[in-house]
């Protein structure tokens, strides 16, 4: 019980650290912000990563060509 005691004051802690940095008052919107920068997040990884795959396949065709 004390652990959990403890891990609810780091959360309460770092909601209202997050609160006074961005001006954000609600939990809830808090949350969705969250929610929604990482997925923002994810689709700029896999964009990249696409990209670099691309890129691969790129450089190997333009291998084979040279050889």
């Amino acid at each position: 019980m004390d652990q959990y005691l403890r891990n609810v004051k780091v959360i309460e802690d770092a909601f209202d650290q997050i609160k006074q940095a961005t001006g954000i008052s609600n939990n809830e919107e808090i949350v969705t912000t969250f929610i929604k920068a990482e997925e923002q997040n994810y689709s700029l990884y896999n964009y990249v990563h696409m990209l670099n795959t691309e890129t691969d396949l790129l450089e190997e065709s333009n291998k084979e060509i040279k050889e």
